[in-house]
Formats: structure tokens, C-alpha cells, sequence
């Protein structure tokens, strides 16, 4: 078991930012006074250097990607003429696809009507004078 200034001076942490970590909920039961000096067991100091070592590995990895990005600017600006081409690209197959659908619409559209105009005139019976009918 340590005291709160033995594991912050074994962590490299303050002691402030260890009593800050002590509210936390999975490190409460970890936590004890012993004549009137709070010290911390083994699981709850490798909570706290599990803590403090994810957060130096996150630091690092955000220096990281900082240092990705400033050089990626040149890639990222390729890279986004290229994607902008694509997309003149697609939008032109797209405008040709739809002048293409419009097209075969007007299509159906004359061939609906002729075809109307053909059913209505092949169903319309031949009227004939009231004296034609007699006659064979």
C-alpha cells in the first residue's frame, strides 16, 4: 500500500490529479485511511498508472497525428482534385441517364396514345343507316 505522495511521486503525477482520480468509481474500493493518511493498494495503483499511461499514449498519438496531417495536406489536396473529378464525372453520367429515362418516357408516352387511339377506334361498331341494316 502507498500514500497518495509515494504513488504520485512514482506515477510523475500530482497529488492533486491522484485525489481526483480517487472519485472515481472503480477506484474507491481500492482506497483506505490508515491513521489518518489515505493510501491507495496495489489494484488501485495500477488503476491509476493504467489511467496516466493511456492518457501519455493518446498525447502521443495526437502529436502524432498532428505531425500526419501537416505533411498529408499535399496528399489530401490530390486527393480531393481527384475525388472532384469523379464526382464532374458522375454527375455527367447521371445528366445523360436521366435524358436517356425522359427519352423512353416520351416513347411510352406516343405509343400509349396510339395505342388507346387504336383499341377505342377497332371497339367502336360500325353504325349503319336504319336501311342499310335490311339489306344483305
Amino acid at each position: 500500500m502507498k500514500t497518495i505522495k509515494e504513488l504520485s511521486d512514482a506515477v510523475g503525477i500530482s497529488r492533486v490529479s491522484i485525489y481526483k482520480m480517487l472519485k472515481r468509481d472503480d477506484i474507491k474500493g481500492h482506497v483506505f485511511k490508515k491513521d489518518n493518511v489515505t493510501v491507495v493498494n496495489e489494484i488501485g495503483e495500477n488503476i491509476i498508472r493504467a489511467h496516466y499511461s493511456q492518457e501519455c499514449v493518446e498525447a502521443v498519438d495526437m502529436v502524432f497525428n498532428e505531425l500526419n496531417n501537416e505533411t498529408d495536406d499535399s496528399l489530401n489536396d490530390d486527393l480531393m482534385a481527384v475525388l472532384r473529378e469523379q464526382l464532374r464525372e458522375k454527375d455527367n453520367q447521371i445528366n445523360s441517364l436521366l435524358n436517356i429515362v425522359a427519352n423512353q418516357q416520351r416513347v411510352q408516352a406516343a405509343q400509349y396514345i396510339v395505342d388507346k387511339q387504336h383499341t377505342e377506334t377497332a371497339q367502336k361498331p360500325i353504325k349503319k343507316s336504319f336501311w342499310n341494316r335490311f339489306k344483305k
